[in-house]
């Protein structure tokens, strides 16, 4: 490419020049009358209204540019109303726009990446693979206003029409251009945005914090970048609700705007005082990033809606004990108190060469105001960092739940922690040992860490609370995307909680945890179908006629093959069960399955997600059964690249028994799956093309060779759920 092949729309930086948008040839009226100030770096464009303003989801307005393929543009106009052009792969500062685009067209939409060289690097280099896949023009963003290579399938002819190299890259330039207003989010994001399921108006959200019941409100506080859809510049925001379901917005609670949290506000917990006063204990990062503890109350704790949060000006509230790692310390759970009087609580960190060994360390106060350094309630040593760990102590016997404090006769503790090295959430039952403030696990073999899952598939960063009302323990977790870092930036959010689920313990094991959802969600079921009786071949897929759509709870029930399980310890669930799962898909065949539901599921079937049973016979164990749900053929979508893992594990059944049980929970991009009661638990996250709305089946399949039969199947359809401010 030579120089002077360059139209010279754009010359020298800061050279401004009026481009009238006029109207396209299909619709002259789209951009009537409107008129852009266009320069090297900014595009300007009057403010919108406040009436404008507030019927837009973000309160900003995205811009999307329809020219000719060789002059992709997008912008993003921020609150302050400035534009900036940016062109296809082009690095940005912190809070303008990445680019990337769907599919051969010629329209782009905004991403926003932090200024950080390495990361953004990598997405640039993603999207740079992206765009050789789809044999695109492009141009180098690293070596502004170079061509790409002749042999990466690439023609240079014309790939650069307008561009003139300057101090940020190349640029495109503009022949015409269409502004419109998107209502909510970018196309590429909005089939995946769950109807009842919580997640933000947009960007990244990941922890659940300081779940709390207090004056007649249920609160959730969470992680958020009120930025981007990448980690990054994190806020606590806070939502309310009365029933667990309905949440509405209260905004951000605390902001990085101190020397201990300036680089992230992270997770942490919520503590009913003895006068009823709850406090919120969390992480700072701070301008160093030095993890430290520190301290927020409610400015008027007769508020209901604890709008307010005032941070101790005693921050920062416990040291790191002396060899330790500053920037792996974190987390602290909600605090419990002893017969002694003195306040405990956990926070997260690691030891040992290369941080192998896991730990939770125990604290200590006797005014809640300054925290001592005690001892470690447990350690593991091959596990990594422990993030966001929980102690709660649960029934022997019943189901109903117990305040943090809880101990003695009838009681035994689950120490629960969320392991940084694979982003999985593990627990074991155990002993809390009152005089040496340490746990023991029951089963060695399954201690937190090496054990028992709280769920087989995307959760993570779980966190439990009491809920003093209806006597039930309730845990929250974080379902994180399975989809690219730029798939993400693309969809323009990231992120959402689990359906609430009670918790607690299998009576009939004693080693284990029971989940299921809420029965508030039960109050969205809306058109019911229901069949019965129904067998299922070998090979044999059944559709349920009738039944269709992306929100659906469903229960199914099959009667057990005639053949006799063997027991199945505590410990093989934990083990094989996960890699057995990853080895045996839905499309394997064996004796009794794969068989179970087809879920989102496209009519010709190119697109599913399988969740089924799967009876494994060993000589050793003889019959087992797995639950799993399988990822790998849950889209063809090319612009996405998701995870297409299958998760799973065993399901502990008893020769009492005479059905096998599923509860699915589908919303758009998640199935959460409960299999026998809740004993074993599984979330994906999927992305459909074409199995959207209406579009989306249900099937019943049997892959074995033999007979299977459906006892029952029933399906609802669920009603969406709007995420509103407080007030609307």
């Amino acid at each position: 490419m030579r120089e002077n092949d360059l139209e010279p729309d754009i010359r020298n930086r800061g050279q401004e020049e009026e481009i009238d948008l006029g109207g396209s040839k299909e619709d002259p009226a789209s951009s009537r009358n409107q008129k852009l100030c266009i320069s090297t770096f900014q595009l300007r464009r009057p403010c919108p209204s406040r009436k404008e303003r507030n019927q837009q989801l973000f309160s900003n307005l995205y811009v999307r540019a329809v020219v000719k393929p060789s002059s992709k543009l997008v912008w993003l106009e921020q609150p302050t109303c400035q534009l900036r052009a940016v062109s296809v792969l082009l690095g940005a500062p912190q809070g303008f726009p990445v680019v990337d685009y769907l599919e051969e067209s010629s329209l782009v939409f905004v991403g926003i990446l932090q200024d950080n060289s390495n990361p953004l690097r990598k997405a640039l280099s993603s999207l740079t693979g992206t765009l050789r896949k789809a044999k695109l023009r492009y141009t180098d963003p690293l070596s502004p206003g170079r061509l790409a290579s002749s042999d990466s399938g690439l023609k240079p002819k014309g790939c650069c029409e307008g561009c003139r190299e300057g101090n940020m890259g190349p640029f495109r330039a503009l022949n015409k251009v269409e502004i419109h207003n998107v209502q909510g989010f970018m196309t590429l994001g909005l089939p995946y945005r769950t109807g009842y399921h919580f997640q933000p108006k947009g960007y990244w959200m990941n922890d659940p914090n300081g779940p709390v019941y207090y004056k007649g409100y249920y609160h959730l506080f969470y992680q958020y970048n009120p930025f981007a859809a990448i980690p990054g510049n994190i806020e606590w925001h806070h939502v309310v609700s009365k029933d667990l379901i309905r949440w509405k917005f209260l905004g951000a609670t605390l902001k990085r705007d101190q020397w201990y949290d300036a680089n992230g506000c992270f997770s942490g917990s919520i503590t009913i005082l003895d006068d009823g006063t709850p406090v919120i204990l969390y992480t700072g990062n701070s301008f160093e990033n030095k993890q430290v503890q520190a301290r927020a109350d409610p400015e008027d704790p007769s508020d209901p809606l604890l709008r307010k949060w005032v941070k101790a000006p005693y921050n920062p509230i416990a040291p790191i004990p002396p060899g330790y790692n500053s920037s792996q310390f974190r987390d602290p759970t909600e605090a419990w108190r002893l017969s002694d009087g003195m306040w405990r609580m956990l926070v997260g960190a690691n030891a040992g060469e290369g941080g192998l060994i896991g730990t939770a360390l125990l604290y200590k106060s006797t005014d809640f105001q300054t925290w001592n350094f005690s001892n470690r309630l447990h350690e593991n040593p091959t596990t990594g960092m422990w993030e966001c760990p929980d102690l709660f102590p649960v029934r022997i016997k019943g189901r109903k739940g117990l305040n943090a404090s809880a101990v003695g006769k009838g009681v035994l503790h689950v120490l629960k922690v969320s392991l940084d090295l694979n982003k999985h959430d593990y627990y074991s039952v155990g002993n809390y040992l009152t005089e040496t403030d340490t746990y023991k696990p029951l089963i060695a073999e399954i201690d937190t860490g090496i054990g028992l899952r709280y769920d087989y598939g995307k959760y993570y960063a779980s966190k439990t609370f009491f809920d003093p009302i209806r006597q039930r323990r309730i845990v929250y977790g974080w379902t994180n995307e399975s989809t690219s870092t730029m798939d993400d930036v693309a969809k323009g959010w990231a992120g959402l909680q689990s359906i609430p689920r009670i918790v607690y313990l299998d009576q009939r094991a004693n080693t284990s945890l029971i989940q299921w959802p809420i029965e508030e969600v039960q109050t969205l079921r809306r058109k019911k179908i229901t069949v019965k009786d129904v067998n299922l071949e070998g090979g044999e897929v059944a559709r349920l006629m009738d039944v269709s759509g992306v929100q659906l709870d469903i229960e199914v029930a099959f009667k057990i093959p005639d053949v006799k399980q063997g027991s199945t310890p505590t410990e093989l669930i934990a083990e094989s069960g996960p890699s057995i799962c990853s080895q045996k898909g839905a499309s394997m065949r064996g004796m009794y399955g794969p068989f179970g539901l087809l879920v989102l599921a496209s009519n010709d079937l190119t697109e599913q997600t399988a969740v089924y049973f799967y009876f494994v016979f060993t000589k050793k164990d003889g019959w087992k059964t797995l639950v799993c749900s399988d990822q790998s053929r849950s889209t063809v979508s090319m612009n996405l690249t998701p995870d297409k893992t299958t998760y799973g594990s065993y399901v502990r059944v008893y020769d009492d028994e005479k059905l096998l049980k599923l509860r699915l929970l589908v919303d758009h991009s998640v199935v959460e799956t409960f299999a026998q009661g809740g004993r074993t638990v599984i979330t994906t996250r999927v992305y459909p093309k074409f199995a959207q709305s209406k579009n989306a089946r249900v099937f019943l399949f049997n892959n074995g060779s033999e007979t299977v039969n459906v006892d029952s199947a029933t399906v609802w359809n669920m009603a969406t759920v709007r995420f509103v401010d407080f007030g609307q």
